[in-house]
């Protein structure tokens, strides 16, 4: 039992090389060994383990006694180094302490200096600042002269600017010491002050004003530094701000003054000259224009003091109160106006249309139309000349992404841009695109929701072709940035498109599902019907055709692009199984007369109401669909036309950019999304080729029965050797034939030819069984007849009745063929034409060796192609 039990303990669980846990091996083999018979496996390996030990040591036993008198040896010789070695250490750890107090002192002294320093730099920075502080204030109180006088008047304006810049220094000089006076800074660098690049609080400040922000926020984030600085320079920071917004204040009123007379000069030429001249003035009045350069360029100081200080959104608000704010008034008068004419229009129509009392109110009549909004306000601030886009085209300094052309190198006009240049001063987007779109969202909350689609895309258009054209008059950076703007942002997170899609999807798949429903939608007309400048046959080809029209000139949103995409191919695809239905022919329509063959008539023909050439026309709609989806390059005309109008509306944005691949571009997905349309489509339409081919065939193959009857012509009325062909080839290949001249006035002549090749060749195929059963036939009975008695011979003895057979066959083959070719087919590998050629080509030699010539039967042939 023991050894059982130690079989199943692998000797590697005590190897020595690895780590043994006793508590491990008994949670592991607990589950298969009893504890106490697990208890005594592991005290007999015990046992073992000692007794190997033991035998070891007995076996080595001089060694291990050489080995502890060497040790005693080594423990005599190290006992006379023991007390040097002690006191050595005890003079190394006096040693580390005072070094290590010293250490503590210089480290102490060190940040003493650093705060003496800091101190010092403080202080310096405070006398440095507060003398720049007081020249500002001096310079501000100082009068030049008379204000009259244009020099005086723009040495103000630029001792303004200067002022700007002190302040902007103060700020710069006193935020840098803080960021540097701290602590932490101090320690970091080693005493050494690290002073912050004004770049960066330049940069931070303008972030601030990009997201909206006003001084308060400024403030705040200086009060943020002011914390570890001196109070002195606490103080004297203070002190500077209150000073900059009284002196911002200031700025801002001069600046509206100007900027309010610059436009009273401009719009009300006669007022204007009236205050300024008198009479003598409004007299000599002319046209308004531009203001004086000197008016301009001061104008220029004020801006550039402004955004110095880091207040360019109150430029911008002065100018957006001065220019934009009356003629968004005016033009909401004239939205509100025209929405309650709309009204009231739709009104009077309505009750002018139900006699005795008021009609319901069209849909959507008298919602908001925000088009002579829009209209308004590009017909007054997005015109070429207009003050606002002047003063910004001016002010601009035509440097960089420029609208207006750059001045010539080496004229004064370099000279004139670089007075008139205010660097980061965005008019166009934050002065009009950003006034109109808060206004917008502000006055008519409403218009951003779907409730009429009509209205709501209507709406979107308008708002979508402004933003446009006002980033017309940006310059490249400035569109980037209003790009990211939250204005922008805000205002088309409003527009509720995915719920407007919604609305239209469910639109369109019940229209289309409306007509499909009709008796009538999937039945071919008597005359074509005109949609979307194509002309279809049936009403299901007409509705789609115009739903896709509809959808991408008149419900389109850019936004919307890949869903409308998306949408189109749905309803293709859901068109297409509409019309593959079609092709499902009940089994009642299989006979001939059922399938419309009129055989009454002299020659037969195709009723306009069977079968094959209703199918047909239906076919003609797939095709044309088929048609417009094709997506090539020189494709003109209806060829392309669906395709061109995808392609036409890819948005601009994605048009110019890569999906991954140069060779793969977004106009490239969208052509390989349009032949995946295609090839949805084909399989519906070659379900219909295929039914309308079965009822031609259906006609054409009882004609084919007539070719039993050869064998009792030559063996029972023994007829002389057959010249021309038998009268049911022709028969066979007027349903053919009448089929081709129904269609060639309504489909192309390559379609009709090959749907006649089709026809051909399914016939032909037809014609071969028949054939190949006749020839069998034929051989049991002459092989019957020899047996009988030698009935082969007929009544000429050079040709016997199975050969006169034979060259009947082959005469009737020959003129299926000739007739065939005539229709464009062509005998080829694995076609019925080749296939009923090679039935027939073992009866070549005696057809060949017959008595008479077949130029007869040649004519005979062609006379049955032109009947």
């Amino acid at each position: 039992r023991r050894t059982a039990a130690m079989e199943e303990i692998p000797a590697s669980e005590f190897d020595s090389q690895r780590s043994f846990d006793a508590k491990e091996v008994v949670q592991r083999y607990r589950k298969r060994v009893p504890l106490p018979q697990l208890q005594r496996s592991l005290r007999v390996h015990h046992a073992a383990t000692r007794q190997e030990l033991v035998e070891l040591i007995n076996d080595k036993y001089a060694d291990f006694v050489s080995l502890s008198s060497r040790m005693q040896g080594v423990e005599r010789a190290l006992k006379p180094l023991r007390a040097p070695l002690e006191e050595s250490s005890e003079l190394t750890r006096g040693l580390h302490i005072k070094l290590g107090a010293i250490l503590g002192q210089a480290e102490d002294t060190q940040r003493e200096l650093a705060r003496v320093r800091a101190r010092k730099d403080a202080l310096a920075a405070y006398i440095d600042n507060a003398k720049i502080l007081n020249r500002a204030r001096e310079a501000l109180t100082q009068r030049w002269g008379n204000p009259q006088e244009s020099d005086d008047f723009l040495r103000e304006h630029v001792e303004q600017e200067n002022i700007a810049r002190d302040l902007r220094r103060i700020r710069l000089n006193l935020g840098g010491r803080l960021l540097a006076g701290s602590p932490l800074a101090v320690v970091a660098s080693g005493g050494q002050q690290a002073k912050p690049s004004p770049q960066s609080l330049a940069s931070a400040g303008n972030a601030a004003r990009d997201r909206g922000g006003d001084g308060a926020e400024d403030s705040s984030a200086e009060a943020s530094l002011v914390e570890e600085a001196s109070p002195e320079c606490q103080a004297l920071l203070k002190e500077a701000a209150a000073f900059e917004e009284t002196f911002a204040e200031g700025l801002r009123e001069r600046l509206h003054g100007l900027v309010a007379n610059a436009k009273r000069g401009w719009e009300e030429p006669a007022a204007f000259a009236q205050d300024q001249l008198g009479e003598l003035g409004h007299a000599a009045c002319g046209a308004g224009g531009p203001p004086a350069r000197a008016e301009l360029l001061a104008v220029a100081h004020l801006c550039r003091a402004l955004v110095t200080v880091g207040r360019a959104h109150v430029v911008e608000a002065t100018f957006a109160d001065v220019f934009v704010k009356t003629y968004l008034e005016a033009a909401t008068v004239a939205c509100s106006a025209a929405a309650e004419e709309s009204r009231r229009q739709a009104l009077s129509a309505s009750e002018n249309s139900c006699s005795g009392g008021v009609g319901a109110l069209s849909i959507g009549a008298g919602a908001v139309d925000l088009g002579p909004f829009f209209h308004a306000v590009q017909d007054k601030l997005l015109i070429e000349g207009s003050p606002l886009l002047w003063f910004a085209q001016r002010l601009r300094g035509g440097i960089g992404g420029h609208v207006v052309p750059l001045p010539t190198p080496g004229t004064g006009a370099n000279v004139e841009s670089a007075l008139l240049a205010v660097p980061s001063l965005r008019l166009v987007s934050n002065a009009v695109a950003g006034p109109v779109l808060r206004h917008v969202q502000q006055v008519w909350p409403n218009v951003f929701m779907p409730a009429f689609p009509d209205v709501f895309a209507a709406n979107y258009m308008h708002a979508a072709k402004f933003i446009q054209e006002i980033e017309g008059f940006m310059t490249q950076s400035e569109r980037q940035t209003f790009a990211q703007s939250q204005a922008l942002t805000d205002f088309r997170r409003r527009w509720k498109t995915q719920v407007y899609f919604s609305l239209r999807q469910k639109e369109a798949m019940q229209r289309l599902q409306a007509v499909a429903a009709r008796p009538t939608a999937l039945a071919p007309a008597s005359e074509r019907l005109a949609a979307a400048g194509g002309q279809v046959w049936l009403e299901a080809s007409a509705e789609l055709l115009q739903l896709l029209e509809t959808m991408w000139k008149s419900w389109y949103l850019e936004v919307l692009y890949s869903k409308m995409v998306q949408l189109s191919l749905e309803l293709l695809a859901k068109y297409g199984r509409l019309v593959s239905g079609l092709a499902e022919v009940p089994e009642a329509s299989s006979a001939a007369s059922a399938s419309g063959w009129d055989t009454t008539a002299s020659p037969s023909v195709w009723a306009s109401t069977s079968l094959p050439v209703r199918l047909s026309r239906v076919a003609i709609d797939m095709l044309q669909m088929i048609s417009a989806l094709c997506s090539t390059e020189d494709a003109t005309g209806w060829t392309g036309s669906l395709a061109r109008l995808f392609l036409s509306r890819l948005p601009q944005g994605i048009a110019s950019a890569n999906c991954g691949t140069p060779e793969r571009q977004p106009s490239d997905l969208v052509r390989a999304l349009l032949d995946e349309a295609i090839t949805v489509l084909r399989p519906a339409l070659t379900d219909l080729e295929d039914a309308m081919l079965k009822q031609i065939i259906v006609a054409v193959t009882p004609q084919f029965g007539a070719i039993r009857t050869i064998p009792a012509l030559y063996r029972m009325l023994n007829k002389p050797v057959p010249t021309k062909p038998s009268p049911y080839v022709e028969a066979a290949m007027r349903p053919i034939l009448a089929f081709r001249e129904a269609t060639l006035d309504i489909a192309s002549v390559d379609d009709v030819a090959s749907w006649v090749r089709k026809a051909v060749d399914a016939a032909a195929l037809e014609f071969s069984v028949q054939a190949s059963q006749l020839l069998a036939s034929t051989k049991q009975q002459e092989a019957s007849l020899r047996r009988l008695g030698g009935r082969s011979s007929g009544g000429e003895a050079q040709v016997s009745d199975l050969d006169k057979i034979h060259i009947q066959l082959c005469l009737d083959v020959e003129n299926f063929v000739h007739a065939a070719s005539e229709m464009g087919a062509r005998v080829e590998d694995g076609n019925g034409l080749a296939k009923l050629t090679e039935v027939v080509s073992p009866l070549r030699p005696t057809y060949e060796t017959r008595p008479l010539a077949l130029h007869e039967c040649h004519s005979v042939a062609s006379a049955a192609v032109r009947c």
